[in-house]
This record gives C-alpha cells, sequence and structure tokens, in this order.
C-alpha cells in the first residue's frame, strides 16, 4: 500500500509539472504526505531543491517534517530550497501570460497584464523594460519612455535597452536626449553596432548628413562587410557632396550584394549625377531586371534613356 502511495503522490507532483508551463512549489503539507509515504529522503530532498517550496520554514515548520521522518539532508534541502510563494506564483504567471500575449501581436492586453505584474513587483527591470517594448510597439512614445527609464536605473551597462531609450525617445521628438542615450550604449558596448545604426539613422532622417556620415564610417568598422552599411556611407556621402566618394562606396555594396536592386539603383543614381550616363543607364537596367515590378526603379531607367538619346533635328 505504502508503495502506491508512493507511486500516487510522485506521479501527482510530475503530472502537476507537466500541465503547467512551470512547476509549482512543493507545500509543507506535500513535504510531509511525501515523507510520511516512505519516500526516499534523497527523493525529497532533490524535488524540493527543483521545485522550491511555497512556505517560508520556521522552526516549527522544521520540526514537523522532523517528526513525519525527515533526516538532515531534507531538512537542510528545505532551509536551501527557493522560496516561491503564491504572490511570485501570481507574477509568473502575468508575466508569462504578458509575453504570450506580446508575441501574438496583442499589444494592448499584454499592456495590461504588464501593469498588474508590475503592480506586485514595481522595480522589476525585465518587467519595465517588457512594458517599454509594448508600448513602443503601440506608438506610446512617452509611456514607454517612463518604463524604460525604470529599467535602464536599474541596469545601467544594458546597452540594448539604452538603445531602445533613444529610440523612444527619438521618436517622441527628442533627439538631445536620445543621442545621449545611444552614447551611453556604445560606452556600455564598444563592439555593439546598433548604436551607431540608431544615431546614423536618427541624423539621416534630419538631413543632417555629415553626422550621419560619422555614424555609418564607425559602425564600416564594425561591420565592413554589410552591404547596408556601404550603401548607408554612400548615401550619407552622395548628400554631402561627394559623388566620386559615394560612388566607391556604392561599388562596394554591389560587391557584397550583385542581386541588390535598391544598391544598383542608388549606384545608377549616383554614376547619374556625375555625369556617367553609360553606367547609370547599366546600373538601371540591372536593378530593373531584378525587380521588374518597381516603379522608381522604371521611371530612372526611362529619364537616363531620353537623356541619352540625341537631340532630334528640325526640318
Amino acid at each position: 500500500m505504502r508503495v502506491i502511495t508512493q507511486l500516487l503522490l510522485l506521479g501527482g507532483i510530475a503530472l502537476s509539472g507537466i500541465a503547467q508551463e512551470a512547476a509549482h512549489p512543493l507545500s509543507r503539507s506535500q513535504i510531509v504526505d511525501l515523507l510520511l509515504a516512505d519516500v526516499p529522503a534523497r527523493r525529497v530532498s532533490i524535488l524540493a531543491t527543483q521545485r522550491g517550496i511555497d512556505f517560508e520554514p520556521s522552526d516549527e515548520d522544521l520540526d514537523t517534517l522532523r517528526r513525519a521522518g525527515a533526516d538532515d539532508d531534507v531538512l537542510n534541502a528545505v532551509r536551501k530550497a527557493k522560496r516561491i510563494l503564491p504572490e511570485q506564483l501570481r507574477l509568473q504567471a502575468l508575466r508569462a501570460e504578458a509575453k504570450q500575449l506580446a508575441a501574438s501581436g496583442q499589444y494592448a492586453e499584454a499592456e495590461k497584464q504588464y501593469g498588474a505584474a508590475l503592480l506586485l513587483a514595481a522595480k522589476d527591470p525585465e518587467l519595465n523594460w517588457a512594458m517599454g517594448d509594448v508600448r513602443l510597439k503601440q506608438k506610446k512614445w512617452r509611456l514607454a519612455i517612463e518604463s524604460f527609464r525604470r529599467a535602464v536605473e536599474s541596469q545601467p551597462n544594458n546597452a540594448e535597452w539604452h538603445c531602445d531609450l533613444g529610440l523612444a525617445l527619438r521618436q517622441a521628438g527628442d533627439a538631445q536626449d536620445a543621442l545621449e542615450q545611444f552614447k551611453l550604449a556604445a560606452r556600455a558596448a564598444p563592439r555593439n553596432p546598433r548604436p551607431y545604426e540608431e544615431v546614423g539613422a536618427m541624423f539621416a532622417d534630419r538631413g543632417n548628413w555629415a553626422q550621419a556620415l560619422i555614424a555609418y564610417r564607425a559602425l564600416g568598422e564594425l561591420k565592413p562587410d554589410s552591404p547596408q552599411v556601404q550603401s548607408d556611407i554612400g548615401q550619407a556621402l552622395r548628400n554631402t557632396g561627394d559623388v566620386k566618394g559615394a560612388i566607391a562606396a556604392f561599388r562596394q555594396a554591389v560587391r557584397l550584394a550583385p542581386n541588390d536592386p535598391v544598391i544598383h539603383n542608388n549606384l545608377g543614381y549616383a554614376l547619374e549625377e556625375s555625369g556617367d550616363f553609360k553606367g547609370a543607364a547599366e546600373e538601371y537596367k540591372l536593378a530593373s531586371q531584378l525587380a521588374p515590378g518597381d516603379a522608381a526603379i522604371r521611371a530612372n531607367l526611362d529619364r537616363i534613356t531620353q537623356r541619352m538619346k540625341p537631340p532630334s533635328l528640325k526640318r
């Protein structure tokens, strides 16, 4: 009979773990039941260590376990076991549900669940970052900024979070504070390309191509084999008046991505600006072949074709 009881107890505990994302911690009564059913002490210790417990073990609790048959190993395992109290279980459930909602694109519902979770753990940096992320995806820039700020206050060396905060600030129109966050991110992780990508995009959007070029050149040192980076350098050079430098950058981008119609088109445009109509036409043709449905590329090809036609003579 005791063997059957052991199997039922252990089976029930195992099945409860299968049915849920994370197994529930052991209660004091569960541990007592296991001991009274003569489940080996080593097994009880392992379960307590793996699953944690949902109570703070007092001297009275330990005496109860000892009377039920706990040896020193079991008592030590209980003392050292992770405490997962009812409030923490609810927090885990809210976090898991919010994460699932966010993954399925239900950002407003995810925001509600993260809000409920933050009522239980207001300073949790991961929760604050997650809240900022779902707010950012809903374009709630100011609310996202508040959440991201709380996250980076707890983890000031997290470069990605500084970038997320910088992005929210940029979207809210606060370019100076955004730039400061990107600088902090670059200091925290000097080999992380994202801060330079964000700064380059920010200055490019504002038409400050000289500053964008500085960021893109720094990015090029981190990602020398990126065709997109070389293309961004080319755009910045062209917009600062260095058409020759832009052509060189676009040619490098073409070598890295020979089947990219946008890069061929960009090279064609720079060649056209330099007066090399034949070279421009060749690039526009290649771009059009790679993207036959692109109206802008087709318009560029038609324009250069017209420019290359000899003037007609009047009779």
